[in-house]
């Protein structure tokens, strides 16, 4: 079963389906007594989505003021990958694509939540999308996976 993952959030984005990109932890929170609690189950360049509104409030130092406990779990992603390898449920390691940089589809080839390396279930194939390139890309939608041991 994975780890409840909880963090603080400002009053306004402390809703259900609020998303946000963790970019690591603040300097204003190193001295932050609950530091460890709210951030410590969080990964850095990760997108998180709030499951939970639980309602406890903290004082917080990041937003000086009162933060709202909140339960998240790591967003989907959505990303382009070769269509003969789009099949729902499959897993597969995400290898960022040699292409270039002026293409229309490039956020959807790298897009942010993702690294090289990372393990990925495909939840959902989406469709076709057309590469300039000529690649025959699908549009899925996958989640993050734990290594095996």
């Amino acid at each position: 079963m994975a780890k409840r993952k909880v963090t603080v959030l400002g009053r306004a984005q402390a809703r259900i389906d609020y998303k946000f990109t963790f970019h690591g932890v603040p300097e204003a929170c190193l001295r932050c007594e609950y530091e460890s609690a709210c951030l410590g189950s969080l990964e850095k360049d990760r997108i998180y989505t709030v499951k939970r509104v639980l309602g406890k409030v903290f004082p917080c130092p990041l937003r000086m003021a009162e933060g709202v406990l909140v339960e998240v779990d790591e967003a989907p992603v959505e990303l382009l990958i070769r269509a003969e390898a789009a099949i729902s449920g499959a897993l597969f390691t995400y290898v960022k694509p040699d292409c270039p940089g002026d293409c229309e589809n490039y956020s959807l080839c790298h897009p942010r939540g993702l690294e090289e390396g990372d393990r990925c279930l495909i939840a959902e194939v989406k469709g076709m999308i057309r590469c300039p390139h000529g690649v025959n890309l699908a549009l899925v939608t996958v989640r993050r996976t734990p290594q095996p041991p």
